[in-house]
């Protein structure tokens, strides 16, 4: 098999989802895909010259085809902060991590530029890091989003939930769910000394994970909140039968430049509204059924094989399996529960 047609894995070292990739494309066709784990020693030699880019030793720019996991953009301004950090005191580790993250965006951009088929290239994270950046840019590239505020402002966020009858929050950078913004969260979120976070107002229509390869949709998933009755259970998804909003979703991957990745979109009709575009979905905490489709899909993809279809997954409700018992379980809305209840008065 000559190099253009052989297909890889990058990740970091123990990678689970990439090692059951790998698992999963050497059962559909034994001896395409090839792994490499990201350096993290003296010994993992990575170098770029002007006709090859070798990785422990192989050309890894006559590769066909490629995934990237577990690659995270570093803003070389503001750092991550680390939970053993003080702060009184000048740090410098940061600046090497992040050194770490811009050698890597410059092996994978040089691989890419030489032709591979990176899903994804480093460029789409570095769009994706900074979610209100991310959506304007969709918005722009003429896509619908909701009505937006990045703020660290009690006054403007006060002033932006009375606008709108529900409102979500999440951080602005990195993978986050987005929840509802009620009066305590925004008595604890907003603050000068607080980093901003973005609100966003609620729109009509399911919200569904939209999940693409080739920039071609290939699974739609309903979401269902955990429950407690008739019995506690997780979440729960279920495939999404219609399609007429597939369209949309094919233009806002193009624009984005998406290969692989799901789009987090309120859906009415043909309407999609973004809230959210992950280059790297984690797939392994679906349900089992549901993280091997798409694994297999992304393999089949990666050596030009024909993918499964999503009716492989059946019409039936899909629920996560459950790691405890039931009673554990009920602690667990509990302990939810007891998130949101009003707070007791001092007696």
């Amino acid at each position: 098999m000559s190099e253009a047609t052989a297909s890889a894995i990058f990740a970091p070292p123990g990678h689970a989802r990439a090692a059951r990739l790998l698992a999963l494309a050497e059962a559909i066709r034994p001896g395409t895909m090839r792994g490499y784990a990201f350096p993290v020693a003296a010994g993992d030699a990575v170098g770029l010259g002007r006709e090859a880019v070798y990785w422990n030793g192989d050309d890894v720019s006559r590769l066909g085809r490629a995934a990237l996991f577990g690659f995270a953009y570093h803003n070389p301004v503001v750092p991550q902060t680390p939970v053993e950090t003080d702060w009184s005191l000048w740090q410098y580790d940061y600046i090497s991590e992040q050194q770490k993250t811009s050698f890597l965006y410059s092996a994978f951009s040089e691989i890419s530029r030489r032709g591979v088929r990176l899903y994804n290239p480093p460029s789409v994270y570095l769009d994706c890091a900074t979610k209100p950046d991310l959506l304007l840019s969709a918005q722009a590239a003429g896509a619908q989003i909701p009505a937006l505020i990045c703020t660290n402002s009690r006054d403007e966020a006060e002033a932006f939930a009375a606008e709108h009858e529900i409102v979500l929050w999440r951080p602005a950078t990195g993978r986050a769910a987005w929840q509802v913004c009620g009066e305590r969260q925004r008595e604890a979120l907003f603050a000068t000394d607080q980093p901003p976070v973005l609100l966003a107002a609620v729109v009509p229509g399911l919200f569904l994970r939209c999940y693409l390869c080739d920039g071609e949709p290939v699974l739609a998933l309903r979401f269902g909140a955990p429950a407690q009755t008739p019995l506690e259970r997780l979440e729960f998804f279920q495939l999404e039968p219609d399609t007429v909003f597939y369209p949309a979703l094919r233009e806002i991957a193009a624009n984005s430049g998406l290969r692989w990745g799901v789009i987090h979109a309120a859906v009415e009709g043909e309407r999609v509204t973004v809230y959210d575009i992950d280059p790297d979905p984690v797939t392994s905490a679906l349900p089992e059924a549901v993280n091997t489709y798409l694994l297999k899909v992304l393999a089949c993809h990666l050596m030009a094989e024909p993918a499964p279809l999503p009716a492989v997954l059946g019409e039936d409700a899909l629920v996560r399996e459950l790691p405890f018992l039931r009673r554990m379980l009920s602690v667990l809305f509990d302990i939810e529960r007891s998130k949101y209840a009003p707070a007791v008065a001092a007696s």
